[in-house]
């Protein structure tokens, strides 16, 4: 069971999910998943959080990826090599497993969703992905990450970008007659 190692970005000291080399293999690939409920995303959209390790990050190295899975019920990864329906990768915090790389202080990361043109139901998953990392002596990799301060919001368009967005106007500019029509429809 993870310990907790450092307080909270925000809230009770405790108050933040944490990861660490004992969560699977004695030694091998780590693929350990966090799944948010259903939400609704479209392009525009932000995902934030914020992620660290340990003050003093030791030799291991560790990395955290942001994935999301279209659907209310995107098919689960099967193995640990294997995203399952979670095939957009929105972020990977240390992609090449560099030693002491992974923050040690509290860090936010954002993503700005693309490729959802419409409000669609996903989930988002976090997954702690570390190639040779375990608790066995073969394990040169892994130690312990938090994840805190969660969010995903939606911005609001102006009056123009609303427009701009969901109507056309034709002709343009207009002499006599305006025709407006509705992008959706």
């Amino acid at each position: 069971e993870p310990q907790i190692m450092f307080d909270s970005h925000e809230g009770a000291p405790d108050s933040y999910i944490n990861v660490n080399y004992l969560c699977g293999v004695q030694s091998g690939v780590l693929s350990n998943w966090m799944f948010t409920p259903s939400v609704s995303l479209q392009n525009g959209d932000v995902i934030s959080f914020y992620s660290r390790t340990k003050e003093n990050p030791t030799e291991f190295a560790d990395r955290l990826e942001l994935r999301i899975g279209q659907g209310t019920t995107p098919t689960a990864p099967n193995g640990s090599n294997d995203v399952g329906g979670y095939t957009i990768l929105a972020l990977t915090i240390n992609p090449n497993l560099t030693p002491s790389a992974y923050p040690a202080t509290w860090t936010q990361y954002s993503y700005i969703v693309s490729g959802i043109p419409t409000l669609s139901p996903c989930k988002i998953a976090f997954r702690y992905f570390v190639n040779n990392g375990g608790s066995g002596n073969a394990a040169i990799n892994s130690d312990l990450i938090g994840i805190d301060t969660f969010s995903v919001s939606r911005t609001t368009l102006g009056t123009k970008d609303f427009f701009a967005s969901n109507f056309s106007i034709q002709p343009n500019p207009v002499a006599d007659v305006l025709k407006l029509t509705s992008r959706n429809g």
